[in-house]
């Protein structure tokens, strides 16, 4: 089998539903799980495919959901990643469990001849291969109500010393921007915050944070959010109530994301530690790398009138690269 450099990338959802009429006590509760019956392999599998060249893996997942089955998802939690030879070659499919958001035109075509909501329990026997039946028992003991925090490092900008040399007198650091890389950087992160269904956009008032966040936020016309406690400056002036800040955030159930710089990312994630007990984040991102931290939030009634108390529950974290 090929090394892992060489595999062939895919990605794919374990896309779950409550059975329409559950809630009815004469039908049958329970979840089901989106398959798809492909044409010419004439196989029961789950939606799944190849990255197209420079695509993020997230993307794929919800692009080839689309393609394969006409339902717009968005992603949860990370599953397990499948790997097995493919000929002389690996493939490596990585997997989300998913929820529909919406339905798109779909009709049969050469890949995918049907597409079907099968009960959970029914769902191990129609699929063709082992992996993807054990893949979807595994999907069903995952909580399926997270939301996703982003913490992302802002998209490559211009050096500080190479931005200063263009003016007569120092620039503030506040306004350099991205460069030409960290422009393309801002409109790769646009689909990904999409695809895991961001409608927050928190972000450092610097430019190189701002404008690393607003294509996904002028596609999806968000406002952007300014967070001058976690800027440079605001952070070094003021760490407690940046941290502060940052549990609120923590706090807020809205899937978000929050744009900010590499002095600040240690912090964020020791209060992270502090708060909620995630000990497996690698401060040192790279210019427009983020994690994903998928949590629920669940209220719960406090000692003090008219207000509750928040627990915050951390179910997963993904570490991605630019």
């Amino acid at each position: 089998m090929a090394t892992s450099d060489d595999s062939i990338r895919a990605a794919g959802v374990v896309c779950l539903r409550e059975r329409p009429g559950s809630h009815d006590e004469s039908t049958p509760s329970g979840p089901e799980v989106l398959l798809i019956h492909r044409t010419q392999l004439k196989d029961w599998s789950l939606p799944k495919g190849k990255l197209e060249r420079g695509e993020h893996v997230a993307v794929a997942a919800v692009r080839e959901t689309a393609e394969e089955s006409g339902f717009d998802v968005v992603l949860g939690v990370p599953l397990t990643t499948q790997r097995y030879p493919v000929g002389d070659r690996g493939k490596e499919v990585a997997y989300w469990l998913a929820r529909v958001v919406g339905r798109g035109p779909w009709e049969v075509n050469r890949e995918v001849d049907e597409v079907r909501w099968v009960d959970i329990a029914q769902a191990p026997s129609l699929l063709t291969y082992p992996r993807d039946a054990d893949l979807v028992r595994s999907a069903t003991l995952k909580p399926r109500g997270t939301s996703p925090l982003v913490i992302l490092r802002h998209a490559q900008a211009e050096k500080r010393s190479e931005y200063a040399r263009r003016f007569a007198s120092p620039p503030p650091d506040s306004s350099r921007p991205l460069t030409r890389v960290g422009e393309r950087q801002s409109q790769d992160i646009a689909p990904v915050l999409a695809a895991y269904g961001v409608t927050r956009v928190h972000s450092s008032p610097y430019t190189r944070c701002f404008d690393t966040v607003a294509p996904h936020a002028h596609q999806r016309g968000i406002d952007i959010v300014e967070e001058p406690l976690l800027s440079e400056e605001g952070f070094a002036g003021a760490r407690k109530a940046a941290m502060r800040r940052f549990t609120e955030l923590l706090n807020d159930p809205a899937p978000m994301v929050v744009c900010t710089h590499r002095p600040v990312l240690p912090s964020l994630f020791e209060q992270l530690r502090r708060d909620v007990g995630v000990l497996d984040i690698n401060p040192d991102l790279p210019a427009g790398g983020f994690v994903v931290v998928h949590r629920t939030v669940t209220a719960s009634v406090s000692d003090a009138p008219g207000e509750a108390e928040l627990t915050v529950n951390v179910v997963a974290v993904e570490h991605h690269t630019p």
